[in-house]
């Protein structure tokens, strides 16, 4: 799997209208410098700003980059809200490194605040999926994403995938600061055309349980509440056509055969401040979610689903990453349809007797059908530094992580019961493989996902 990230270093500079280094070369942070006659009265300088310039920036419209500087003309100049615009400059990931000084204004107390930027390819594989199964002889997909279409902070994505007896196919288009505000609009649509089978343990023969299509759209709006809070309200509609081919498939599948429909509202509070959107070294998130269907909004399912999923990074050596993750899911209603429930291979690394994958878009490229209504992990992961620059390939870690989950009903929890033919019962899981951050995307390597493959 892959994932957008952004180079995340910085530097603030200060000037001093009666410093002797030249406007514009001083390495001292901003505000920071201070006039000789404020420092023998102990009091510290106030600048005024005059003028906010940009600089650096040839595909990104400078209004845009301008809609994330926290600071206008004739505002008091604050390190806090330099820092900031900073940081969400960093983390739209249209840059590969932001750094900002100050030059002397016009006159004595006046500066002009310089965001200079370094931008970076915004056209980036996003998503690759390679494998191979008990079900599908072989399968492979692909997804992209351009973050900044045309300069406008437009981000638009797409990708395919295609296997055996399946395939599936997104598009999305996001527009984070709709109309010049604070607001959030995406759009998006998915297709999955795709079966579930289950591999019979004695014998190893496939059944196929179910044929079933999926076409869908959402539209989510999303408003930023303060510098790292944001609320997002979702709506989704799909509609889906299931015909069952094993007289057991309805036992073990929570879908309505022929024509049905789903109807969801998703509601989430996010807050994040991660340094980076890849691979951060510092900062913490977490992200509440409550989704609700129903028939009172033309769906054909009744369910609720509350998920938490929180990490926060562990202070450790320079350029390391120390991350420490929880995640907890709860769906209420029997009636939820089953690629809506938590699968067993989307919430484990590498164990013992692990037979299944992570699902790809919902889809299961495995021959285990295990969906249960609760799900819980914890673990870490901690990145080593290998390489920190390059033309090409920006940033390169190696990666070690541990976790300790499960998947379970409602009953298994309450009751302490364990069905060793539905579940993992060892619930520490392993991985160790290699991150590249370069001028295409960004690259996983996980040993986990291919001794899967592999071994079982």
């Amino acid at each position: 799997m892959f994932a957008l990230a952004v180079q995340a270093h910085a530097a603030v500079a200060g000037a001093d209208e009666q410093s002797k280094e030249p406007a514009g070369t001083s390495d001292r942070p901003a505000g920071m410098a201070t006039p000789s006659a404020s420092r023998d009265m102990g009091v510290a300088p106030q600048y005024t700003v005059e003028t906010v310039v940009i600089r650096g920036n040839s595909h990104t419209d400078t209004a845009i980059i301008r809609r994330h500087v926290l600071m206008r003309p004739g505002d008091m100049l604050d390190e806090v809200k330099v820092e900031e615009s900073r940081f969400r400059l960093l983390t739209t990931g249209w840059f590969k490194d932001v750094r900002v000084r100050l030059e002397k204004g016009s006159e004595r107390g006046r500066v002009a605040v310089v965001f200079t930027v370094e931008e970076r390819g915004t056209l980036l594989i996003d998503e690759l999926h390679v494998g191979f199964s008990d079900v599908s002889a072989f399968w492979a997909g692909m997804g992209a994403t351009e973050t900044n279409f045309l300069g406008k902070g437009v981000g638009l994505s797409g990708g395919f995938l295609k296997g055996e007896g399946f395939m599936g196919t997104r598009l999305k288009f996001m527009n984070p600061d709709f109309l010049g505000s604070s607001m959030r609009l995406g759009v998006g649509l998915m297709y999955n055309d795709a079966r579930e089978a289950a591999v019979e343990a004695k014998t190893g023969r496939v059944l196929d349980l179910l044929e079933y299509r999926r076409v869908g759209a959402d539209v989510l709006f999303g408003r930023r509440l303060e510098n790292y809070f944001y609320f997002y309200a979702d709506y989704r509609f799909e509609v889906d056509q299931a015909t069952f081919t094993d007289p057991v498939g309805p036992a073990i599948l929570s879908l309505d055969p022929g024509r049905s429909y789903l109807s969801a509202l998703t509601f989430s509070m996010v807050r994040d401040t991660h340094n980076d959107l890849w691979l951060p070294t510092r900062g913490s998130m977490i992200n509440l979610s409550v989704k609700l269907s129903s028939k009172l909004i033309g769906s054909n399912y009744d369910f609720s689903k509350y998920t938490l999923d929180a990490d926060v990074l562990l202070p450790t050596l320079r350029d390391h990453s120390w991350k420490l993750r929880a995640f907890g899911g709860l769906i209420q209603g029997d009636a939820a349809p089953f690629f809506e429930k938590y699968f067993v291979g989307d919430y484990f690394y590498f164990t013992q007797h692990k037979s299944s994958l992570p699902r790809v878009w919902e889809i299961n490229v495995s021959g285990v059908t295990n969906y249960k209504t609760v799900a819980y992990s914890g673990g870490m992961e901690y990145a080593i530094p290998i390489f920190m620059q390059g033309r090409y390939f920006y940033r390169g870690y190696v990666y070690a992580g541990v976790l300790a989950s499960r998947t379970a009903t409602v009953d298994e929890i309450v009751t302490g019961k364990k069905d060793p033919d539905k579940e993992i019962l060892t619930p520490v899981s392993f991985d160790l493989g290699m991150k590249l951050d370069t001028s295409i995307g960004i690259f996983t390597l996980s040993l986990a996902y291919w001794m899967d493959l592999l071994i079982d």
